[in-house]
């Protein structure tokens, strides 16, 4: 890799274990089935552990009277013993937004960008009920 034995890559590379010398633990597949089965001993979940996502957005707004620092914060925790955070962030909007088109809800046919707004607007208010909802931050700065 060209890289210092003392790189953070390298580090984390060791970490995970890659520079054992254990027998790999699998018997068929290639190359990168050895870093996956690496990755999910060292990074699975464990019983009743959770995720977390965190969802931080900063802007510098500039108008011809002043400047503004927007911030938009988002940060939902995983269900112990449940679902992730990360599933339901991805699962979500997906159902929430099948159901609206079976509810006759979405007029638009086809694909669709999730930026129409018949889509979003209702997507991300049901998103709400579950914990999804940035908070949001504006600090004038001059």
């Amino acid at each position: 890799l060209g890289l210092k034995l003392n790189d953070d890559v390298m580090e984390r590379l060791d970490w995970l274990g890659l520079f054992r010398e254990d027998a790999i633990a699998i018997e068929r597949g290639i190359k990168s089935d050895v870093l996956v089965d690496l990755m999910v001993k060292k990074l699975s979940y464990h019983p009743g552990e959770r995720d977390w996502i965190i969802v931080h957005n900063e802007v510098i707004a500039e108008f011809p009277d002043r400047r503004e620092k927007r911030c938009a914060t988002m940060a939902v925790e995983g269900i112990p013993h449940g679902d992730t955070a990360m599933s339901r962030a991805v699962a979500l909007p997906a159902a929430i937004a099948g159901r609206l088109f079976l509810e006759g809800r979405v007029s638009a046919r086809g694909v669709i960008m999730p930026t129409e707004q018949e889509i979003y607007e209702p997507v991300l208010a049901e998103m709400k009920t579950f914990g999804f909802e940035f908070v949001k931050r504006v600090q004038r700065l001059s």
